[in-house]
């Protein structure tokens, strides 16, 4: 099972540098947690963000602002984005819940 978890998150980890998000940025680690948890269990991305927040001992604020600024820092996720998901992504529809919920949808088609 922790092998399971283990392969999950590093896939997860794949994904997100795919789309161009540097790694040192600590919103890189917190995307990568958020993608895992919700591509495995029913939870909004406001329960994603405090589990990941209790989990570092931040406020929910500072994850959801880390992980905007990570994206944003991606000049062009919306183009990376479409092209791992088949579909046209305009660049001002690229938010975190829509690059969660993508990413994790493919976390799961790929691990399923």
């Amino acid at each position: 099972m922790k092998k399971d978890r283990t392969d999950k998150n590093a896939l997860a980890q794949t994904l997100v540098l795919k789309c161009g998000v540097r790694p040192y940025l600590s919103g890189c680690t917190y995307l990568a947690e958020a993608i895992e948890l919700y591509s495995g269990e029913e939870q909004t991305p406001m329960s994603v963000y405090r589990s990941i927040a209790e989990r570092h001992s931040v406020k929910t604020k500072t994850v959801m602002r880390n992980i905007a600024y990570a994206i944003s820092k991606c000049g062009d996720m919306h183009n990376k984005l479409s092209d791992m998901m088949g579909i046209k992504i305009h660049p001002d529809e690229i938010h975190n819940g829509l690059v969660i919920a993508y990413l994790a949808f493919k976390l799961k088609t790929t691990v399923a």
